[in-house]
């Protein structure tokens, strides 16, 4: 499942320690539980409640705290996330979307590959060794 939904949105699914497959970003990631997408957040940003409620289903919260850099942080967690909400779920995990250049791009850089002078090199045209 976390395979179709990557790439019905164009992200990229890796793996965590554990083996399972996620979708990684900036300040959290997305997973797959049971068939339903949940997100997690450890040591990021605070953020508001009403935020994590738009997402449905049930969300934790954990208190905020100070990291290393005497930076402000929290951890949270969202299980059973709406559909509706899963493009605001990546971007609050900061997930970014796998880039797909259009038809005009990719010829446009074969025709620029192909006008490279390394490309056009020959045999015949290199100077002998020796």
């Amino acid at each position: 499942m976390i395979q179709e939904f990557a790439e019905k949105y164009r992200l990229r699914v890796s793996r965590d320690d554990c083996g399972d497959g996620i979708i990684r970003g900036k300040r959290g990631h997305l997973y797959v539980d049971d068939g339903v997408v949940c997100a997690m957040w450890t040591d990021s940003p605070p953020m508001k409640q009403s935020r994590l409620e738009t997402l449905g289903g049930s969300f934790w919260q954990g208190s905020i705290g100070r990291d290393a850099n005497d930076r402000r942080v929290q951890d949270a967690w969202v299980s059973g996330i709406r559909p509706e909400a899963y493009k605001s779920a990546i971007r609050m995990v900061g997930a970014k979307a796998r880039r797909v250049m259009s038809p005009a791009q990719m010829a446009a850089l074969e025709k620029a590959r192909l006008a490279s002078p390394l490309i056009r090199m020959t045999v015949q045209d290199r100077a002998p060794v020796g």
